[in-house]
């Protein structure tokens, strides 16, 4: 291989590093209000909406990359347990959670099982299916962009 070539590929590693970088500090002040409940009990939707802070980005045993750890702003109240943790994940094909999303369909997953909090993947069995909801990003550099 030529230095070119050499210094091309070295180039391209160095992006793909400060992209990651960038998206994980650009997600580190994600902040997303989760309301418009379906399937949820009355319980939940008595204590909507709610808002949650990023975590970190899981992956899952369906290969999606698409499911987030969201910290909740106030414990949610469940079967007698206080949740502090939900996992969301887009309900379509093609959509994302990120920064800038509006009324964007997720699914909630409330997190039973705290060690998904250390793990970087996430079993469907660590929590329990609560809804489908809404978010929406709340940020601040979100509310500066309406």
């Amino acid at each position: 291989m030529n230095l070119p070539s050499l210094l091309f590929i070295a180039l391209g590693v160095a992006y793909i590093v400060w992209q990651r970088t960038h998206d994980r500090n650009r997600r580190r002040t994600l902040r997303l209000r989760v309301d418009q409940l379906d399937f949820a009990d009355e319980a939940l939707v008595a204590q909507a909406p709610f808002g949650c802070m990023y975590e970190r980005v899981l992956r899952a045993p369906d290969g999606d990359d698409n499911y987030v750890l969201f910290r909740l702003d106030v414990p949610i109240e469940s079967k007698e347990r206080q949740v502090h943790h939900v996992v969301l994940g887009a309900r379509f094909v093609g959509t994302r959670i990120q920064a800038g999303v509006r009324d964007l369909a997720v699914n909630i997953a409330l997190v039973t099982d705290d060690s998904v909090l250390k793990a970087s993947t996430y079993r469907f069995e660590q929590g329990n299916f609560a809804a489908v909801g809404s978010a929406t990003d709340i940020s601040a550099k979100a509310q500066d962009r309406s």
